[in-house]
C-alpha cells in the first residue's frame, strides 16, 4: 500500500471534505431546532415543553443505541450505512412536515436519535482517527465547525421559510437537504479505512510506522472500560458538556442585567462564534500540547463564568466577551474528548471506547436542560453559573489527569 497518490492529494482529504460535508444537515435537529418551538406548539395547541420533549427523546435514543450503532459501523459497507441513515432521517422529516399530533414527533424523535448517534457522536473521530495519524485533532476541529457554520445558515433560512411558507415547507426543505447533500456525498466521498482505498493514513510515513505493516495499536476495549482512566477521560468532555447547556437560560440572564433583546442577540451569536472558534482550536493545540489543550478548553469556561456573575452587570459588554470564552468551552466538549479517548488508549479499538464515553455523556446532557432549570429557577443565575465554574474547574483536573497517566496506560496497549 501506498502513504497517497503521488502527484495527487491523498483520499483522506476528500474523506474530511465529505464528513464536513454531512455534518450540515446534521445542524438540523439540534442546532436549529429552536426556530419549531412557537409554530409547531402554536398549530398544535400543545406546550413548548411538551413539543422540547422530542429534543430529549432524541438525546436519550442517541446514549441507547450508540454501542449498537457502532458495531454497525464497524461491520457494514460505510457508505451503505451512512446513506441509510441519510434517508431515514429525511423520511422523518416529511413525516414531521405532516403531524397533526405531538405524538408523530416523538416516534421520528427515536429514528432521529438512532441516526444521530452515529452520524454527531461517531462519524467525525472515528473516520478522522482512520486516516490521520498526525493533525487529527485539527481535522476533528475543523470537520466540528461545520455544524456551527451550518447552525448560523440554517437558522436564518429556515426562519425564513417559516415566515414565508410556514414550518410544514421547512421540515420538507430539510428532508431535501439530507437527500441532496447525504446520499451522493456518501457514497461518492466516504471511505471506512485507507485500507479501502488502498492507501496508508495520511501521516505515517513521517510518524515513523513504515515498518509496522498495517497494524493498529491501542487499549482493548473490554479491558479499557474496566479502568480508572476510561471513567477520568470520559468525565471531562462530560463535565464540560453538563456545563455548557445553562447556555440554554443565557437569554433570560442577559435581559435580567439590562441588555435589550437585540444584545441579548448579539451576546447569543458571540457564543456561536465562540463554539467555532474553540472546535477548530482546541483541536490545533491539542496536537501540539494535550495539557494545553485542556488548559484552554475548559479554562475558557473557567474565565468566562466569573465576568458574567461579578463584571458583566457593571460593564455591560463584558458579557459579549465573556459568551465568546464559553462558547470555546462550549465547542472544545465534542473535540476535546475524542482527543483525550485517543491519546490515552490508542486507535485499536477506539470507536467502541468512544462510543461508550459518548454514552455516558449523552445520557447526562439528556438531563441537563431540566437539571439546569430547576437550579436557575430555584436559586438565580448566580448560583448556577458558580456551579458550572466548579464543573469546568473540575473538568481541567480530571483532564489533566488523564494526559499524566498516559505513560502508564501505553503499557496496556497491544498491536492488532
Amino acid at each position: 500500500m501506498q502513504e497517497g497518490k503521488k502527484g495527487g492529494l491523498h483520499y483522506g482529504y476528500v474523506v474530511v471534505a465529505g464528513v464536513f460535508l454531512l455534518m450540515f444537515p446534521m445542524s438540523f435537529i439540534l442546532n436549529a431546532a429552536s426556530i419549531f418551538y412557537t409554530p409547531v406548539s402554536e398549530e398544535l395547541g400543545i406546550t413548548q415543553t411538551a413539543f422540547g420533549l422530542h429534543i430529549t427523546i432524541t438525546t436519550a435514543t442517541m446514549a441507547l443505541m450508540l454501542p449498537t450503532v457502532n458495531k454497525l459501523f464497524r461491520t457494514y459497507d460505510t457508505r451503505i450505512t451512512i446513506t441509510a441513515c441519510m434517508i431515514l432521517e429525511a423520511a422523518a422529516y416529511l413525516v414531521n412536515s405532516r403531524a397533526q399530533s405531538v405524538w408523530v414527533f416523538y416516534i421520528d424523535a427515536f429514528i432521529l436519535g438512532c441516526c444521530e448517534s452515529l452520524l454527531i457522536y461517531l462519524l467525525i473521530p472515528v473516520l478522522v482517527n482512520n486516516w490521520f495519524i498526525k493533525n487529527n485533532g485539527l481535522w476533528i476541529g475543523v470537520c466540528g465547525a461545520a455544524q456551527g457554520i451550518a447552525a448560523g445558515f440554517f437558522n436564518t433560512f429556515g426562519a425564513s421559510v417559516i415566515a414565508n411558507y410556514g414550518w410544514r415547507t421547512c421540515y420538507m426543505v430539510w428532508a431535501a437537504v439530507c437527500l441532496v447533500v447525504g446520499i451522493p456525498v456518501s457514497l461518492l466521498m466516504i471511505r471506512y479505512r485507507p485500507e479501502d482505498k488502498g492507501l496508508k493514513p495520511v501521516g505515517y510515513e513521517s510518524a515513523g510506522q513504515a515498518d509496522a505493516g498495517a497494524k493498529v495499536s491501542g487499549v482493548n476495549a473490554q479491558k479499557a472500560l474496566k479502568t480508572a482512566a476510561f471513567y477520568i477521560v470520559a468525565f471531562c468532555p462530560l463535565l464540560m458538556a453538563f456545563g455548557c447547556n445553562i447556555n440554554f437560560y443565557f437569554n433570560s440572564f442577559y435581559l435580567s442585567i439590562g441588555m435589550t433583546t437585540i444584545m441579548a442577540g448579539t451576546a447569543a451569536s458571540a457564543v456561536m462564534f465562540g463554539n467555532m472558534f474553540g472546535k477548530l482550536s482546541v483541536g490545533i493545540v491539542a496536537d501540539f500540547n494535550p495539557k494545553a489543550a485542556v488548559f484552554y478548553g475548559a479554562g475558557a469556561g473557567v474565565i468566562a463564568m466569573p465576568l458574567f456573575i461579578l463584571i458583566a452587570p457593571k460593564v455591560m459588554w463584558m458579557a459579549w466577551v465573556a459568551a465568546f470564552l464559553f462558547g470555546i468551552t462550549y465547542g472544545s466538549c465534542n473535540t476535546l474528548g475524542p482527543i483525550l479517548v485517543k491519546n490515552e488508549f490508542g486507535n485499536k479499538d477506539f470507536g467502541a471506547i468512544w462510543a461508550q464515553a459518548s454514552r455516558l455523556q449523552s445520557i447526562f446532557v439528556a438531563m441537563a436542560s431540566v437539571i439546569w432549570g430547576l437550579i436557575v429557577e430555584n436559586t438565580g443565575y448566580t448560583i448556577g453559573m458558580w456551579i458550572a465554574f466548579v464543573l469546568f474547574v473540575i473538568a481541567i483536573i480530571l483532564g489533566l489527569k488523564s494526559t499524566v497517566d498516559v505513560k502508564k496506560m501505553k503499557e496496556l496497549w497491544t498491536e492488532s
